[in-house]
């Protein structure tokens, strides 16, 4: 189950190489054809409505990737929903911007909001949402283990789509500013710029 699954692109991914039954959730009912065709069934629901519309323990994975900071609710309401909604030892993996990284806390060095403009929401869909409130690695820890998920061994990771860690000790050029970048993120992980967090269901 991919919650906000917005464009699908990697609930298709997910479809096509490992062919897994996949479901989608989110308000954007226009794309139930395009989902269709791929054979991911697609729910219409908006999740400030409190309860999801599925049985207890319906799915064994639960995806909510770059979702949580666009909640202008409690997110223990929704983190609890999938708590119930998974199956004894399912999965839950998060995604979402990490508010203490290392490029924020310069913005803020020099003046500058480490969150999304004000008039970001010119920019986005009428049923789209800026972000509304951003996590530390920390704090989204305790809140997954408050509700009843165990951290999964190395569960917080970074992004392997993100330009630094490993990657970045490739490339030619010398930067010392790069260079000290890309050290400093690499080794501490309440500096990188995204959050992705695996938890189990504990049973």
């Amino acid at each position: 189950m991919d919650i906000g699954i917005g464009g699908g692109y990697l609930a298709i991914l997910i479809k096509k190489i490992y062919k897994y039954t996949v479901e989608g959730l989110d308000r954007n009912k226009w794309q139930k054809k395009r989902f269709d065709k791929f054979g991911i069934k697609l729910t219409d629901h908006d999740l400030s409505n409190g309860e999801l519309p599925y049985e207890n323990e319906s799915f064994m994975t639960i995806l909510l990737c770059e979702v949580i900071e666009h909640l202008d609710f409690n997110p223990y309401i929704l983190l609890e929903e999938i708590h119930r909604l998974l199956k004894p030892s399912g999965y839950l993996i998060i995604t979402t911007p990490n508010i203490t990284s290392l490029d924020k806390r310069i913005k803020m060095l020099f003046g500058r909001s480490p969150l999304q403009p004000f008039d970001y929401s010119r920019y986005i869909s009428k049923n789209g949402q800026p972000h509304v409130r951003e996590y530390t690695v920390v704090e989204l820890c305790k809140i997954i283990t408050d509700i009843g998920f165990n951290l999964t061994p190395n569960a917080i990771k970074q992004l392997k789509n993100q330009r630094y860690g490993e990657f970045a000790f490739k490339k030619r050029s010398y930067n010392p500013i790069r260079y000290f970048y890309d050290l400093s993120i690499t080794f501490n992980k309440n500096l990188r710029p995204e959050i992705l967090i695996a938890a189990q269901k504990i049973v």
